[in-house]
């Protein structure tokens, strides 16, 4: 029942959401060492392999400053990407509901 505007609505808020879970899989990977690249993330920031197991979310013990430092710099654009795709996500969501309201208003239903 959309309009071909209303359509292209739905399809930017569901790219919107699918951006938002990538990026957000992305962070939890560097922040929490979560699944599915956050056992890269312990490998690339421990001193060495033993030092993999140690390795605990924002914890220092095991961690090499050097490549956890370079680790957050991998990290930065993402969580930057994140917090723009969240504002975005608002937007067109307020947009919906104000184009919902406005549309059964001029329909009267």
């Amino acid at each position: 029942g959309h309009n071909p505007l209303g359509r292209w609505s739905i399809l930017v808020m569901f790219l919107l959401m699918i951006g938002q879970g990538i990026t957000g899989l992305m962070l939890a990977s560097t922040d929490l060492y979560m699944a599915p690249f956050g056992s890269q993330m312990k490998a690339w920031v421990a001193e060495d392999e033993a030092a993999i197991a140690i390795v605990q979310p924002y914890e220092k013990q095991g961690v090499d400053p050097i490549a956890y430092q370079e680790m957050r710099d991998f990290r930065k654009p993402f969580r930057t990407l994140h917090t723009y795709l969240f504002y975005l996500l608002m937007l067109s969501i307020v947009i919906h509901i104000a184009a919902v309201i406005v549309e059964e208003k001029r329909r009267r239903n």
